[in-house]
This record gives C-alpha cells, structure tokens and sequence, in this order.
C-alpha cells in the first residue's frame, strides 16, 4: 500500500511535504504509529539501484535552503577530515572501542560506500584484513576495492562470516525494508556482536523545521526513525541498546551565526534532541 510504514507496518499517516532537487522529486508522510517519516510511494528495487549507480559520487544536488544532496564533496579528499571527525565523535559518544571490538573479531561496515570508514579504521591500527564492506553501488565498491578493502557488492559473498561488530553510518535511513536489514545484520554477527547505527532523528525538531530539516533527501532517504522506533526494531530480534546519543541542531553556518550555532548545537546535544542520532546496540539472544 502507498502510505504503509514499513518500519513498524501501519497504513495511516500525515502528509508532511514534498521535496524536489535537480530531476528528483519525493513526498514524506509520517507514520501515526511509530511517529517516523516515510517516503510515500516508495521507489522501486531497480529505480534504487539504478540511481546509486548513476555516479553516486559526483552527486550535487542542491538548494536554497542547505547543502542539498553534496556528494562530490562528502566523498573529496578536502571533505575528508570532516567526516573523520565525525566518526570520531560519535565512535567516542557511544564509548565503541574499536581496538577491544578488533581483538574480538572482524568489522563490517554496511553501505560502506567508497570505503571511507574502513580507511578510517585502518588509518587508526586496524589492520585491512579485519575490514569489511558491503554496499549496493557497484561502483563504489570499484573504489574501495581498488584501495585495498575487502569489499562487495553481494551480500550472499558474506553469508559465511560472522562479525564483532557490524556499523551503519548513514546508512538504514537508505535502506527499502529496515526490519530485512536488522535480521540479515544478525545473521552476520557472533554471538554478543555489536551494531553501531548513525542515522537522522525525527523528532519534534524535524517537525518543526519542515522542509528545513536537512534529511529529506528525496530518493535516498526512504525512512526517518523516530527513536522509538529505531529501538523498537533492534530489540524486537533480540539487541539490547547499550549507548544512545545525538548531535547537531540543523544549524549550518550559512544561517546561523556564532555563538548562536554552537550554543544551539551544544544544547541539542546535552538534551538528546538532535538531528542526528547515534545508537549502540548488543546482540544479547
């Protein structure tokens, strides 16, 4: 059915709006249930993957309001201490201890892109055959391939590892049906694996904001998780949420000014109502 949420399964839903960027269009609803954000309808298996495979990388969708769908610049080498960052901040809000999880075993990470979060790990003394990836972009995984990870386009080609840690950045807000997702991740984990998931809130700050709110990325992000429902469906196969955080008050640079952005930052930080979220979680059955 059109407007049936397929994070939590319900049929009923408000409309909220309509984005449009380049050639793409998309219209969101949200959820009555579960209180997340929908793409109604949803694209089609081969219209994803054919968009992903359209030059992913070289993306620069924008408009007036933010930096749009950037990709040529999220994935520049310039861009690149920005995203290492990233990672480092929220690997530290989730107290993730990547060199304990290493000795444990291998690391996956899912819809690894290019592979710049393996490059990150490996940057930081992990070593390359303890790193794995997964992506739907054929050519993407070209990429990290040709930098040395242990990468795939075909899930199947994992089905015989089991990891210590599989992460998600950015990653399940992407993905057509999360509950598939969460269970084939359990499946690729030991026994009291971990998951680390970074994706956008959708909170009453979303809501607030309206098409302001840099997460509606029309095609790309097909649900935005309220954080009950992001809990709700890792603890429904069996994870225990160790560690839950967020960051970031949707206020760029270019339209607030200092101290305005950071206070605002810092608060939505210490108060757990940012735009971005970050949740650690436990296999525990």
């Amino acid at each position: 059915m059109k407007n049936q949420c397929r994070i939590c399964g319900a049929n009923d839903g408000v409309f909220l709006l309509r984005k449009t960027r380049g050639p793409f269009s998309s219209e969101w609803i949200q959820c009555s249930h579960c209180g997340s954000a929908h793409i109604a309808p949803y694209p089609t298996e081969n219209e994803l993957t054919e968009y992903y495979n359209s030059n992913y990388t070289e993306m620069e969708l924008a408009d007036k309001i933010d930096t749009g769908v950037n990709h040529k610049l999220r994935y520049s080498d310039e861009y690149k201490p920005n995203v290492y960052n990233e990672y480092s901040y929220s690997l530290a809000d989730a107290r993730c201890d990547l060199s304990k999880v290493a000795e444990q075993g291998d690391i996956l990470d899912y819809g690894c892109a290019n592979g710049v979060f393996l490059e990150f790990l490996s940057n930081n003394g992990i070593s390359k055959e303890k790193l794995y990836g997964y992506d739907v972009g054929a050519d993407m995984i070209s990429d990290a391939i040709r930098n040395g990870f242990n990468c795939t386009a075909s899930i199947e080609d994992l089905s015989e590892k089991k990891f210590s840690l599989v992460t998600l950045w950015d990653v399940i807000e992407h993905v057509p049906y999360p509950k598939d997702t969460v269970r084939q991740i359990k499946s690729l984990l030991k026994n009291g694996g971990e998951v680390l998931v970074q994706t956008p809130h959708f909170n009453d700050l979303a809501i607030l904001l309206g098409d302001v709110f840099a997460h509606y990325i029309v095609v790309e992000h097909l649900n935005l998780f309220s954080r009950k429902a992001l809990l709700t469906i890792f603890e429904d196969e069996g994870f225990e949420c160790i560690a839950q955080s967020s960051f970031g008050a949707n206020a760029y640079e270019k339209n607030v000014s200092e101290p305005y952005k950071s206070a605002y930052d810092k608060l939505a930080k210490k108060y757990d109502f940012g735009a971005t979220q970050v949740l650690y979680f436990k296999l525990i059955s």
